[in-house]
Protein backbone atom coordinates (compact mmCIF):
# COMPACT_ATOMS: atom_id res chain seq x y z
CA UNK A 1 0.00 0.00 0.00
CA UNK A 2 2.11 2.86 -1.25
CA UNK A 3 -0.61 4.98 -2.84
CA UNK A 4 -2.66 7.09 -0.48
CA UNK A 5 -3.96 10.60 0.03
CA UNK A 6 -4.08 12.59 3.27
CA UNK A 7 -6.84 14.88 4.49
CA UNK A 8 -7.62 16.72 7.69
CA UNK A 9 -11.19 17.02 8.94
CA UNK A 10 -11.75 20.06 11.13
CA UNK A 11 -14.62 20.28 13.62
CA UNK A 12 -16.00 22.86 16.04
CA UNK A 13 -17.05 21.64 19.46
CA UNK A 14 -20.77 21.98 20.14
CA UNK A 15 -20.26 20.50 23.61
CA UNK A 16 -17.27 19.72 25.80
CA UNK A 17 -15.12 16.61 25.54
CA UNK A 18 -15.19 14.21 28.45
CA UNK A 19 -12.45 11.86 27.26
CA UNK A 20 -9.54 11.87 24.84
CA UNK A 21 -10.74 10.78 21.41
CA UNK A 22 -8.03 8.34 20.44
CA UNK A 23 -7.78 6.78 17.00
CA UNK A 24 -9.21 3.44 18.16
CA UNK A 25 -12.20 5.33 19.59
CA UNK A 26 -12.74 7.07 16.24
CA UNK A 27 -12.48 3.75 14.40
CA UNK A 28 -14.75 2.05 16.92
CA UNK A 29 -17.37 4.78 16.51
CA UNK A 30 -17.13 4.52 12.73
CA UNK A 31 -17.66 0.75 12.76
CA UNK A 32 -20.40 0.86 15.38
CA UNK A 33 -22.52 3.34 13.42
CA UNK A 34 -21.69 1.58 10.14
CA UNK A 35 -22.97 -1.74 11.53
CA UNK A 36 -26.31 -0.04 12.20
CA UNK A 37 -26.71 1.78 8.88
CA UNK A 38 -25.01 -0.42 6.27
CA UNK A 39 -24.33 -4.01 7.32
CA UNK A 40 -22.85 -4.98 3.94
CA UNK A 41 -20.36 -2.12 3.96
CA UNK A 42 -19.54 -2.90 7.59
CA UNK A 43 -18.63 -6.52 6.74
CA UNK A 44 -16.63 -5.41 3.71
CA UNK A 45 -14.55 -2.93 5.71
CA UNK A 46 -14.24 -5.32 8.67
CA UNK A 47 -12.67 -8.00 6.47
CA UNK A 48 -10.24 -5.57 4.87
CA UNK A 49 -8.98 -4.28 8.20
CA UNK A 50 -8.52 -7.81 9.54
CA UNK A 51 -6.57 -8.74 6.39
CA UNK A 52 -4.23 -5.75 6.96
CA UNK A 53 -5.63 -3.97 3.91
CA UNK A 54 -7.34 -0.99 5.57
CA UNK A 55 -9.26 1.31 3.19
CA UNK A 56 -8.36 4.20 5.51
CA UNK A 57 -6.76 5.08 8.84
CA UNK A 58 -7.11 8.01 11.20
CA UNK A 59 -4.98 9.78 13.73
CA UNK A 60 -6.41 10.58 17.13
CA UNK A 61 -8.35 13.83 17.58
CA UNK A 62 -6.14 16.81 18.43
CA UNK A 63 -6.53 20.53 19.16
CA UNK A 64 -6.25 22.51 15.96
CA UNK A 65 -3.46 22.69 14.56
CA UNK A 66 -1.21 20.88 17.04
CA UNK A 67 0.57 17.55 17.05
CA UNK A 68 1.13 15.36 20.14
CA UNK A 69 4.69 14.96 21.41
CA UNK A 70 6.40 12.92 24.07
CA UNK A 71 7.88 15.11 26.81
CA UNK A 72 11.08 13.06 27.12
CA UNK A 73 11.74 13.65 23.42
CA UNK A 74 11.53 17.40 23.98
CA UNK A 75 13.84 17.13 26.98
CA UNK A 76 16.36 15.26 24.83
CA UNK A 77 16.74 18.46 22.78
CA UNK A 78 17.80 20.38 25.86
CA UNK A 79 21.24 20.35 27.44
CA UNK A 80 21.49 19.23 31.06
CA UNK A 81 22.86 22.61 32.14
CA UNK A 82 19.65 24.40 31.14
CA UNK A 83 17.75 26.33 33.78
CA UNK A 84 15.56 24.05 35.96
CA UNK A 85 12.54 26.31 35.50
CA UNK A 86 12.84 25.86 31.73
CA UNK A 87 12.96 22.08 32.13
CA UNK A 88 9.81 22.17 34.27
CA UNK A 89 8.00 24.16 31.58
CA UNK A 90 9.05 21.69 28.90
CA UNK A 91 7.69 18.79 30.97
CA UNK A 92 4.23 20.40 30.82
CA UNK A 93 4.18 20.41 27.02
CA UNK A 94 2.04 17.69 25.43
CA UNK A 95 1.44 19.31 22.03
CA UNK A 96 3.51 21.38 19.64
CA UNK A 97 2.54 23.37 16.58
CA UNK A 98 2.65 21.35 13.38
CA UNK A 99 5.57 23.39 12.03
CA UNK A 100 7.81 22.30 14.90
CA UNK A 101 8.85 19.08 13.16
CA UNK A 102 9.89 20.91 10.02
CA UNK A 103 12.16 23.29 11.94
CA UNK A 104 15.91 22.66 11.63
CA UNK A 105 16.61 24.24 15.02
CA UNK A 106 13.89 22.57 17.09
CA UNK A 107 15.42 23.66 20.38
CA UNK A 108 15.27 27.36 19.45
CA UNK A 109 11.67 26.94 18.24
CA UNK A 110 10.76 25.22 21.50
CA UNK A 111 12.33 27.91 23.68
CA UNK A 112 10.66 30.64 21.67
CA UNK A 113 7.27 29.11 22.26
CA UNK A 114 7.92 28.75 25.97
CA UNK A 115 8.87 32.42 26.18
CA UNK A 116 5.58 33.26 24.46
CA UNK A 117 3.86 31.26 27.24
CA UNK A 118 1.73 29.44 24.69
CA UNK A 119 1.14 26.28 26.74
CA UNK A 120 -2.65 26.26 26.96
CA UNK A 121 -4.50 23.70 24.83
CA UNK A 122 -7.64 23.24 26.93
CA UNK A 123 -10.37 25.13 28.72
CA UNK A 124 -11.54 22.95 31.62
CA UNK A 125 -15.16 23.14 32.70
CA UNK A 126 -17.39 21.49 35.30
CA UNK A 127 -20.92 20.45 34.46
CA UNK A 128 -23.52 19.84 37.17
CA UNK A 129 -25.70 16.79 36.50
CA UNK A 130 -28.53 15.00 38.30
CA UNK A 131 -28.53 11.22 38.78
CA UNK A 132 -32.07 9.99 38.08
CA UNK A 133 -30.94 6.44 37.26
CA UNK A 134 -30.23 5.41 40.86
CA UNK A 135 -33.17 7.09 42.61
CA UNK A 136 -34.33 3.83 44.21
CA UNK A 137 -30.94 3.29 45.89
CA UNK A 138 -31.02 6.91 47.15
CA UNK A 139 -34.41 6.92 48.93
CA UNK A 140 -36.14 8.27 45.83
CA UNK A 141 -33.85 11.27 45.53
CA UNK A 142 -32.15 12.39 42.32
CA UNK A 143 -28.73 13.33 43.65
CA UNK A 144 -26.53 15.92 41.97
CA UNK A 145 -23.01 15.18 40.80
CA UNK A 146 -20.28 16.95 38.82
CA UNK A 147 -18.60 15.89 35.58
CA UNK A 148 -15.32 17.40 34.44
CA UNK A 149 -15.01 18.20 30.75
CA UNK A 150 -12.95 20.41 28.52
CA UNK A 151 -12.91 22.38 25.31
CA UNK A 152 -9.96 22.63 22.98
CA UNK A 153 -8.36 25.99 22.47
CA UNK A 154 -10.74 27.99 20.23
CA UNK A 155 -13.16 25.03 20.56
CA UNK A 156 -11.68 23.55 17.42
CA UNK A 157 -10.12 20.13 16.77
CA UNK A 158 -9.09 17.94 13.86
CA UNK A 159 -7.83 14.52 12.86
CA UNK A 160 -5.73 13.26 9.98
CA UNK A 161 -7.45 10.85 7.60
CA UNK A 162 -5.29 8.69 5.35
CA UNK A 163 -7.25 7.21 2.44
CA UNK A 164 -5.91 4.09 0.70
CA UNK A 165 -9.01 3.35 -1.42
CA UNK A 166 -9.80 6.51 -3.32
CA UNK A 167 -13.15 5.17 -4.52
CA UNK A 168 -14.32 5.07 -0.90
CA UNK A 169 -13.14 8.59 -0.08
CA UNK A 170 -16.47 10.42 -0.32
CA UNK A 171 -18.32 7.75 1.67
CA UNK A 172 -15.72 7.69 4.47
CA UNK A 173 -15.55 11.47 4.81
CA UNK A 174 -19.32 11.94 4.75
CA UNK A 175 -19.80 9.20 7.31
CA UNK A 176 -17.27 10.74 9.71
CA UNK A 177 -19.09 14.07 9.39
CA UNK A 178 -22.32 12.37 10.43
CA UNK A 179 -20.96 10.45 13.41
CA UNK A 180 -19.19 13.51 14.82
CA UNK A 181 -22.54 15.26 14.68
CA UNK A 182 -24.28 12.29 16.36
CA UNK A 183 -21.59 12.25 19.04
CA UNK A 184 -18.67 9.89 19.59
CA UNK A 185 -17.08 8.54 22.74
CA UNK A 186 -18.35 8.68 26.31
CA UNK A 187 -21.49 10.40 27.58
CA UNK A 188 -22.86 11.50 24.22
CA UNK A 189 -26.38 10.93 25.58
CA UNK A 190 -25.87 13.76 28.09
CA UNK A 191 -24.45 16.18 25.54
CA UNK A 192 -20.73 15.55 25.64
CA UNK A 193 -18.50 14.93 22.59
CA UNK A 194 -20.70 16.51 19.90
CA UNK A 195 -19.21 18.43 16.99
CA UNK A 196 -20.02 20.52 13.97
CA UNK A 197 -18.06 19.99 10.76
CA UNK A 198 -16.10 23.03 9.62
CA UNK A 199 -13.71 22.11 6.83
CA UNK A 200 -11.99 19.39 4.81
CA UNK A 201 -8.49 19.96 3.49
CA UNK A 202 -6.29 17.78 1.36
CA UNK A 203 -2.73 18.04 2.61
CA UNK A 204 0.71 16.84 1.59
CA UNK A 205 2.41 15.18 4.55
CA UNK A 206 6.15 15.25 4.00
CA UNK A 207 7.25 11.66 4.45
CA UNK A 208 10.86 12.70 4.81
CA UNK A 209 13.37 11.67 7.47
CA UNK A 210 14.17 8.45 9.26
CA UNK A 211 12.25 9.30 12.45
CA UNK A 212 8.51 9.29 12.93
CA UNK A 213 5.90 10.50 15.38
CA UNK A 214 3.00 8.14 15.98
CA UNK A 215 -0.28 10.00 15.54
CA UNK A 216 -2.52 7.20 16.76
CA UNK A 217 -3.02 5.01 19.79
CA UNK A 218 -1.35 1.82 18.62
CA UNK A 219 0.20 -1.57 19.13
CA UNK A 220 3.05 -2.90 17.01
CA UNK A 221 3.17 -6.45 15.72
CA UNK A 222 5.95 -8.67 17.02
CA UNK A 223 7.57 -9.00 13.62
CA UNK A 224 7.82 -5.21 13.32
CA UNK A 225 10.51 -5.02 16.02
CA UNK A 226 13.13 -5.25 13.25
CA UNK A 227 11.51 -2.37 11.36
CA UNK A 228 10.95 0.13 14.17
CA UNK A 229 13.32 1.28 16.90
CA UNK A 230 11.52 2.87 19.89
CA UNK A 231 13.14 6.05 21.23
CA UNK A 232 10.63 7.97 23.39
CA UNK A 233 7.12 6.76 24.15
CA UNK A 234 4.52 6.26 26.89
CA UNK A 235 2.36 3.22 27.53
CA UNK A 236 -1.32 3.49 28.42
CA UNK A 237 -3.84 0.90 29.58
CA UNK A 238 -7.17 0.77 27.78
CA UNK A 239 -10.42 -0.80 28.94
CA UNK A 240 -12.57 -0.52 25.81
CA UNK A 241 -16.26 -1.28 25.67
CA UNK A 242 -18.68 -2.29 22.95
CA UNK A 243 -21.31 -0.02 21.46
CA UNK A 244 -24.60 0.20 23.42
CA UNK A 245 -26.58 -2.27 21.31
CA UNK A 246 -23.89 -4.96 21.48
CA UNK A 247 -22.88 -4.52 25.12
CA UNK A 248 -25.89 -5.80 27.04
CA UNK A 249 -24.35 -9.10 28.17
CA UNK A 250 -20.69 -8.20 28.50
CA UNK A 251 -20.08 -4.49 27.90
CA UNK A 252 -16.29 -4.39 28.23
CA UNK A 253 -13.57 -5.98 26.19
CA UNK A 254 -10.40 -7.16 27.91
CA UNK A 255 -8.08 -4.39 28.99
CA UNK A 256 -4.83 -4.03 27.07
CA UNK A 257 -1.79 -1.79 26.83
CA UNK A 258 -0.91 0.39 23.86
CA UNK A 259 1.40 3.23 22.89
CA UNK A 260 0.09 6.76 23.36
CA UNK A 261 0.16 9.31 20.58
CA UNK A 262 3.29 11.43 20.40
CA UNK A 263 5.87 8.66 20.71
CA UNK A 264 9.05 9.03 18.67
CA UNK A 265 10.52 6.10 16.77
CA UNK A 266 13.25 5.44 14.23
CA UNK A 267 12.08 3.67 11.09
CA UNK A 268 14.28 1.11 9.39
CA UNK A 269 11.60 0.64 6.75
CA UNK A 270 9.35 3.59 5.91
CA UNK A 271 5.75 2.51 5.57
CA UNK A 272 2.44 4.39 5.42
CA UNK A 273 1.33 2.49 8.53
CA UNK A 274 2.44 -0.06 11.09
CA UNK A 275 0.56 -1.92 13.75
CA UNK A 276 -2.31 -4.35 13.80
CA UNK A 277 -5.90 -5.25 14.50
CA UNK A 278 -6.22 -6.77 17.97
CA UNK A 279 -8.65 -9.71 17.80
CA UNK A 280 -8.02 -11.13 21.28
CA UNK A 281 -10.06 -8.84 23.49
CA UNK A 282 -13.46 -10.53 23.53
CA UNK A 283 -14.80 -14.13 23.63
CA UNK A 284 -15.67 -15.25 20.13
CA UNK A 285 -19.43 -15.65 19.85
CA UNK A 286 -21.62 -14.75 16.88
CA UNK A 287 -19.20 -12.04 15.91
CA UNK A 288 -15.67 -11.06 16.85
CA UNK A 289 -15.19 -7.51 18.17
CA UNK A 290 -11.84 -6.06 17.22
CA UNK A 291 -9.70 -3.12 18.31
CA UNK A 292 -8.07 -1.20 15.45
CA UNK A 293 -4.65 -0.18 16.74
CA UNK A 294 -2.68 0.63 13.61
CA UNK A 295 0.11 3.19 13.88
CA UNK A 296 -0.16 6.24 11.64
CA UNK A 297 3.39 7.64 11.26
CA UNK A 298 4.43 11.25 10.69
CA UNK A 299 8.02 11.21 9.39
CA UNK A 300 10.52 13.93 10.19
CA UNK A 301 14.25 14.65 10.49
CA UNK A 302 16.25 15.74 13.51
Amino acid sequence: MTNFSDYILIFNQKSPLINRLTSDTLMGGFFYYLSLFDKQKFLEFYDKFCLEEPPFLTSSFFPYFYLPVNGNFLLSLVEEKEDLSMVKKIKKITFVEEGFFEEKDKKAFLFRKIEEKDESYYLHIKREMVNIKDKKENQGQALPYTIDGYYFKDKKGYFLLRIFEEKEKDFIIDFFKQIFDFGIGKRVSVNFNHFEFEDLRKIEVKNEGEFFLNLSFCQFKGEEKNLVKPLFFDIEEKNPRLGPIFSLGRPFKKSFFGIKEGGVFKAKDKRPFFGMVNKNLYPKENFLPIQIVYCLPYYFSL
